[in-house]
């Protein structure tokens, strides 16, 4: 009997050993092989990450979505238009580790929405917190048009941004006609305009920022002539864009600070944009008018309280209704800044953080008379609408991160 026993007790110790070398050799696999650790997540996404909700909802018919996405301390904003042709602005920062993998939730937040072409690419500028992850977007759907900011080579040495530049000048995609073409690339400066592929969806994107690339005051030309460019130097040429749709604004601003702002404001008083945005080429032009304020203002660079894009002058010739701020948690530069918030709160604009709220969902409704909604993920509930169109929020489920982060491999798989 009892060496029975003990050949029993072998037989259990040999086993745990092998499961123990099983799992480590599972470990490594995770992390060595990018097919295996797919095939891992879509396993756990689809035993644990189920959601009653079920997956994003597609966006209405001529609705106009915007998807301020909670990638922690920088920016990434994806666009659904109402002629259905898509945009994603930015990437946050391509520092993937455990629960932060941003390129995965970018990635995976779009194909959850059916994506599979990016019609309009924007990087707003060279920062990691808004590049950091193109090159993974790059690889994952074909875009056909990108708005890049003018950097001149050697100007901007970073690693982040050099990869970047370097696989964006090979990316191609399919066109209607079946042949394969090369991304065309717009330097993104005032005067580029976006507008509906239909003449029923009825939408414009006005560049109002930065200043023509040839400009020997401009904001290019300071960037690629400094000896070492400053923050504010790279901030500087994030385009400050209007995108109107059924008489709604809302604006954009990437980390703008400083002059361009102001220049803004200057511009648009003295009428320089009146006639500068055609209709489909035409000899009649989109009217950008901020006079009856914005319904949606993105602040600039996080949060931080900076003079221009940021400062009080800048806040009351916007108008906004509402401010969404792209923000990490608990960030080591304290934003939002107190003293901007303080601004909002003195105008009573409600403000929407992706820190607290998650991500962001704004939709404006084909019917004019319909207001727009904010739908705040962290929440489930939406702010700013009829409780018709709170209802239709409800149906979003959209962050992977927060639900595979609760069960055993979060931390490596999240």
């Amino acid at each position: 009997m009892a060496k029975k026993r003990s050949k029993i007790k072998i037989s259990i110790e040999v086993i745990v050993v092998l499961v123990l070398i099983a799992l480590i050799a599972a470990i490594v696999c995770y992390f060595a092989l990018p097919e295996f650790r797919k095939r891992v997540d879509d396993y756990f996404q689809a035993i644990f990450g189920a959601d009653e909700r079920g997956q994003n909802t597609a966006k209405g018919e001529s609705e106009l979505r915007v998807h301020y996405l909670d990638v922690g301390q920088g920016d990434s904003i994806f666009i659904e238009f109402p002629d259905d042709t898509v945009m994603l602005i930015d990437s946050g920062n391509g520092r993937n580790t455990g629960e932060t993998d941003t390129s995965r939730y970018i990635v995976g937040y779009l194909e959850d929405l059916g994506v599979e072409v990016i019609d309009y690419l924007m990087l707003t500028h060279s920062d990691a917190d808004h590049v950091g992850n193109m090159v993974q977007v790059l690889e994952a759907f074909e875009v056909e048009k990108a708005f890049v900011p003018y950097i001149e080579d050697g100007v901007i040495t970073a690693q982040v941004y050099t990869k970047f530049v370097a696989e964006l000048e090979e990316e191609k995609y399919t066109a209607e006609d079946g042949s394969t073409q090369f991304c065309k690339r717009v330097i993104s400066q005032m005067g580029v305009l976006i507008e509906s592929e239909n003449q029923t969806d009825e939408f414009f994107m006005a560049f109002l920022s930065p200043s023509d690339y040839r400009d020997p005051e401009g904001e290019y030309y300071e960037l690629n002539h400094a000896k070492s460019p400053s923050a504010e130097q790279k901030n500087a040429v994030s385009p400050i864009v209007l995108l109107e749709y059924m008489g709604k604004k809302i604006v954009f601003t990437g980390d703008v600070t400083g002059e361009p702002a102001e220049k803004v404001m200057q511009r648009y008083e003295s009428g320089v944009y009146n006639n500068m945005f055609p209709k489909h080429g035409g000899e009649t032009y989109y009217a950008v008018n901020l006079d009856g304020g914005a319904d949606v203002y993105k602040a600039a660079h996080h949060g931080s309280m900076t003079h221009g894009s940021n400062a009080a002058e800048f806040i009351d010739f916007i108008a906004p209704k509402n401010a969404v701020i792209c923000v990490g948690e608990g960030n080591s530069y304290n934003l939002p800044d107190s003293a901007l918030l303080e601004i909002f709160s003195e105008r009573e604009i409600p403000v929407y953080r992706t820190d607290e709220n998650g991500t962001i969902v704004v939709t404006v409704y084909p019917e004019e008379e319909k207001a727009v909604s904010l739908y705040l993920t962290a929440q489930e509930q939406t702010a700013g609408s009829t409780a018709e169109a709170a209802k239709e929020g409800l149906a979003y489920a959209v962050s992977r991160r927060k639900i595979t982060v609760n069960f055993v491999f979060g931390a490596a798989i999240a």
